[in-house]
């Protein structure tokens, strides 16, 4: 296994593997010294290319047609309450990888917390560089 992103530590615990749809194989799991989830090792540039190309992020104004997302909105929000309930009034909160922005526009209306989000330049960024709320960084961490 590869560092930890955030403590640079080595040991890790494995949660499970996931294939993806090109059959490149993740490790999910929980770093045993600052407790942080995440995959390991972490992908590299070729395969977030891969994964994320200009067809990952639908075409025209939204990814999915309006009824799906209405529908994924919905789920958005509902845990956009579970996680607001967890976190202090004022919180900063920093979505990695935030996409078009909605889950953090979502969180916004759930309480008054300083949002900010990184995201790569692309069509999901200039989504969510139009909501206002939201600090956002069009750019990789």
């Amino acid at each position: 296994m590869k560092e930890c992103l955030i403590c640079g530590e080595t040991e890790w615990s494995c949660l499970f593997s996931i294939d993806d749809i090109f059959n490149e194989q993740y490790n999910f799991g929980c770093c045993l010294s600052c407790s942080v989830f995440s995959l390991n090792p972490f992908p590299d540039n070729r395969q977030l290319e891969q994964a994320y190309d200009e067809s990952y992020y639908g075409y025209g104004d939204e990814k999915f047609n309006p009824v799906i997302e209405k529908v994924i909105n919905w789920f958005r929000f509902q845990n956009a309450k579970r996680f607001a309930q967890n976190i202090s009034s004022k919180a900063r909160v920093l979505d990695i990888g935030c996409g078009n922005g909605s889950f953090l526009n979502a969180l916004g209306t759930c309480g008054d917390f300083e949002l900010h989000g990184i995201e790569p330049p692309g069509k999901s960024a200039d989504r969510a560089a139009i909501i206002s709320s939201i600090n956002l960084h069009k750019g990789y961490l």
